[in-house]
């Protein structure tokens, strides 16, 4: 089987959740068997097709990113035209799956209108961050007809959280279209865990991730702050690029507390700052389910996290995490005092908690071996169809 792997961005200009994710289920796909291309849009290196350990990546250079549309509708239809024909050229690709229903589906969507390719949509948020809510918000009309297209016309819509398999009732897709996948991780060995947890401090907040202003970084400096002035022992590590860096900086140097918050900026391997952390702090409410999340717990980080899309399927408020009702820098800051004051023991049985909860529930290869067999039943009504 060869499945053509749709994502928003190119894995080196835009390394967000859904990147680590395409990047993560490619390789875990390939291990059993399964040929992936990731298929990106890029804006900064050429267009190129390069072999990979799990099957290729092909990146496609644009002005824009396909998902902008409006003024910058002219890189959305060359998006779709060129990728279309890479997929009607090869006639090895059985189904496309798309992570996301944006504008950057089109060409997934065409394929399965004029090619009859299967295709399959994994939804990225829920609520008010929704996939379709994002396209319907668009002027002009077009993303209205684009997502009751993609509705109508997709074989299945993979929903990682219960608000986004509500959305997809809510919308009148068929409950035989929606398909629950969590987003997976390649989660250390308990035995690995024990070592890292041996050798934290117990005061270090990390967050990992984009910085861009619907993630609210600059709340978690905030909320940072008041807890030093309570007089608490604890520092912040960011790590991560994004529009919003330069603002993160200037609040923390405006409250007088950069010694603390450390910018290290983005990271290809974050996992020597989830061994040495003791927490995962998040003010997002743009999520679906989030990868620097289950990452953080994987790793026995304990979750102090906002509500948003897809928390509580993986924190257990209380037993081996926190969540904060909003994105508010006091509650926070509440919670993150809350959990400074837990004793050595008790966090580390949090901590046991939260890995052993991800290890058996998420791991990389179980999430796999579900997305080939949902693809490989939907191959195989086609052809006995």
């Amino acid at each position: 089987m060869h499945i053509a792997l749709i994502v928003p961005g190119s894995l080196r200009e835009n390394y967000g959740g859904a990147e680590r994710q395409a990047e993560l289920l490619a390789g875990a796909m390939a291990a059993q068997g399964v040929r992936v291309t990731i298929v990106a849009p890029c804006r900064l290196s050429g267009s190129a097709e390069v072999e990979t350990e799990f099957g290729a990546n092909l990146t496609v250079k644009l002005r824009d990113y396909p998902n902008f549309g409006g003024r910058r509708m002219g890189s959305t239809l060359a998006w779709t035209a060129r990728v279309l024909a890479w997929l009607r050229r090869r006639h090895d690709i059985d189904a496309v799956y798309v992570f996301h229903a944006r504008l950057h589906t089109l060409p997934g969507l065409m394929a399965r209108m004029v090619l009859g390719k299967p295709l399959f949509i994994k939804l990225g948020g829920g609520g008010k961050v929704g996939d379709f809510r994002a396209l319907e918000s668009k002027t002009g009309g077009y993303g209205r007809v684009v997502a009751r297209l993609i509705r109508a016309r997709a074989d299945g819509f993979v929903a990682n959280s219960r608000e986004i398999v509500a959305d997809l009732k809510g919308y009148g897709v068929p409950v035989e279209k929606i398909i629950e996948i969590s987003n997976g991780v390649l989660a250390p060995t308990r035995e690995q865990f024990e070592a890292f947890r041996a050798a934290r401090s117990g005061y270090r907040f990390l967050y990992t991730g984009r910085i861009e202003p619907d993630k609210n970084v600059p709340v978690l400096v905030e909320a940072l702050a008041l807890c030093l002035a309570q007089g608490a022992v604890a520092d912040l590590t960011i790590v991560g690029d994004g529009s919003d860096l330069s603002n993160v900086a200037e609040r923390a140097s405006r409250l007088g507390i950069s010694a603390f918050v450390h910018l290290p900026g983005r990271q290809d391997d974050v996992r020597p700052y989830l061994t040495q952390s003791d927490f995962f702090l998040s003010a997002s409410q743009a999520e679906g389910q989030s990868n620097s999340l289950l990452e953080a717990m994987a790793y026995g980080l304990i979750p102090i996290v906002a509500e948003a899309s897809g928390v509580r399927d993986l924190v257990s408020d209380g037993e081996w995490g926190f969540v904060a009702a909003s994105a508010d820098p006091a509650e926070l800051s509440v919670l993150m005092l809350r959990a400074l004051a837990v004793p050595e023991a008790g966090r580390g049985t949090m901590a046991a908690k939260a890995h052993g909860y991800i290890a058996r529930q998420f791991g990389i290869d179980h999430v796999a071996r579900q997305t080939i067999d949902v693809i490989s039943a939907r191959l195989r009504a086609t052809q006995n169809g």
